[in-house]
């Protein structure tokens, strides 16, 4: 009828739009040979429609595939399955008739009509996604290649610093006793002159005495310091999670037993909790502490204020105080070790205390830093990141 005839028409001219307007290259085959293609494969194929018309499905394939298989073999599997009622995708190496490859991402599909059963060829080049695919693989190998070069290099140098850190140790205990040894028997038999002798040495021989004795005594605890830091990069991190409001209280009652006779202020606010070792985060607040006690120790009222905060990532605790401070200029010089920025008649001390809370907070993965003005007393700040414990 005429209606049926219309509406076949709009169907086929609908088909035509898609057809003619689709991205990639479509070809109509029947009986072998291609009766149709759109605009998109005389681009793709650099070639002609007289080109394609009626030329034979090998026309565009080279004799073999690229896993050695004639391509003849091969497409007649895809044409059975695919008259079996399975439709076909699959990658092929094409050929122009200009001698050039590319690959293709084919899609087969069987249609019927006027009764002959059409296949309809949908191809895609693919020869870039296949080219970037080859360079990522290529990337992913020289990068797992590196990798594995990495971790044996990393595994190398873990196990050399594992021998280091055992020489270290032995090398501390050797300088702690081969030093100890002749300060002992300088300390004991400067003593023993100045007991035995005491009535017949002058008054300068007297002083010169007792600074031998005065300076073995230095040594000793310089000595100790020393060691100490030694012992904050060689010992095992047991980490937990720590309480720092109730930790700090109690460094402040065991630091302030001995300053009864002073006025010390010291608020200490609600302290969020940290992941670390206890020894070890201990350490941290007796050394700043205790140098926030000693260079408060010439004001009228000496004032501490500990605080802290977190953000997602890290804790912050900040200690305060208003003690003689110093000059900025010379912050390059506060974490070293044996560094002091005051002399020992202000101030004693070894300047090794805080060489070890910045060794202690780097092996937390943290930071530590200050700031001060001279007179107006020091800030220091520690942060430690939140780790999973």
């Amino acid at each position: 009828s005429a209606d049926r005839r219309k509406e076949l028409q709009e169907k086929e001219d609908k088909y035509r739009l898609l057809f003619d307007t689709a991205n990639d290259a479509i070809f109509l085959i029947l009986n072998g040979r291609f009766v149709d293609c759109n605009y998109v494969a005389l681009e793709l194929y650099r070639c002609s429609r007289e080109d394609i018309i009626n030329a034979k499905v090998l026309t565009f394939s080279p004799e073999f595939q690229f896993d050695g298989e004639s391509s003849k073999d091969k497409s007649l599997k895809r044409y059975h399955d695919l008259m079996n009622g399975n439709s076909q995708i699959f990658s092929w190496t094409q050929k122009r008739l200009d001698g050039t490859f590319f690959e293709a991402e084919v899609q087969l599909n069987k249609m019927v009509m006027n009764n002959d059963i059409y296949i309809q060829a949908v191809v895609r080049d693919i020869t870039e996604r296949i080219e970037a695919e080859n360079i990522l693989r290529a990337s992913e190998e020289k990068y797992r290649a590196l990798a594995e070069n990495l971790e044996d290099e990393v595994n190398a140098r873990t196990f050399d610093l594992l021998e280091t850190n055992k020489q270290l140790e032995s090398f501390s205990n050797s300088v702690s006793l081969d030093l100890r040894t002749p300060l002992r028997a300088i300390d004991s038999f400067s003593r023993m002159i100045l007991e035995e002798e005491y009535s017949q040495l002058s008054e300068e021989g007297k002083n010169r005495f007792e600074i031998i004795r005065n300076n073995t005594a230095k040594m000793s605890v310089m000595i100790d310091d020393l060691l100490s830091f030694a012992r904050t990069s060689r010992v095992e991190i047991k980490k937990i999670s720590i309480d720092v409001t109730i930790l700090i209280k109690k460094v402040l009652e065991e630091l302030l037993k001995d300053e009864a006779n002073r006025k010390i202020e010291v608020t200490v606010e609600e302290l969020p909790k940290i992941s670390g070792d206890l020894l070890l985060i201990r350490q941290i607040f007796v050394n700043i502490i205790g140098n926030a006690i000693k260079f408060t120790r010439n004001n009228e009222i000496s004032k501490i204020h500990i605080s802290g905060s977190e953000t997602f990532f890290e804790t912050v605790i900040t200690i305060q105080d208003n003690g003689c401070g110093f000059d900025m200029k010379y912050s390059n010089k506060l974490f070293g070790v044996f560094q002091r920025l005051h002399s020992e008649q202000e101030y004693e001390g070894t300047g090794v205390g805080l060489a070890i809370v910045r060794r202690i907070v780097q092996r937390h993965g943290g930071t530590v830093s200050a700031y001060s003005e001279p007179g107006n007393g020091a800030c220091f700040t520690i942060t430690i990141p939140k780790l999973k414990l």
